[in-house]
């Protein structure tokens, strides 16, 4: 062989293994991307069930004349006003913050009511609240797994910039 034909042997076989590199990154990358949006709807699902029950509760405190203050009002109206059907990843944690808030809220007027804690419906919405946060805490563990390899799988040096022209892109996990 001519000293040209081994140097475009050479080059072939660098850009074949290249190209195999480059398939193999933006597979994971795709895989992960999707299993991101799966993790996102299950998250969401897992939430709305939430507001549904922390909804149930504030009309339970009500029913029981408990009062309330306009900060609890105001956090109470965003859950009752939120809409988690179609909420991008970034506005996940921002849903996550005020439902966690608006259970602490409510979990505080009820604190000292003894008319309340003794109602068996009450201590059920209580109970399965906790199941559900149980829920989120294992669905964020997963989802947050699910982001650290995704972000790996971009950030390869000299392969990671075909995921970008996927539209798959570094995100930040939830905390």
């Amino acid at each position: 062989m001519k000293p040209w034909q081994v140097i475009l042997l050479i080059g072939m076989i660098a850009f074949f293994l290249y190209f195999i590199v480059l398939l193999f990154v933006a597979g994971h990358g795709i895989e992960f991307a999707h299993s991101l949006r799966v993790r996102t709807k299950a998250l969401l699902t897992v939430m709305s069930e939430k507001r549904r029950l922390l909804l149930l509760l504030d009309d339970e405190l009500r029913r029981f004349g408990i009062p309330f203050g306009a900060q609890d009002e105001t956090c109470l109206s965003g859950v009752k006003t939120m809409n988690l059907t179609s909420v991008h990843y970034e506005d996940v944690k921002k849903a996550l913050s005020m439902l966690g808030e608006a259970e602490t809220r409510l979990a505080f007027l009820a604190h000292d009511r003894q008319e309340i804690l003794k109602d068996p419906q009450y201590a059920e919405w209580v109970a399965t609240l906790a199941e559900i946060d149980r829920s989120i805490r294992q669905g964020t563990s997963s989802y947050n797994m699910d982001v650290a390899a995704l972000n790996y799988w971009v950030s390869i040096p000299l392969a990671g910039w075909v995921n970008i022209l996927f539209g798959i892109r570094k995100r930040d996990p939830i905390v």
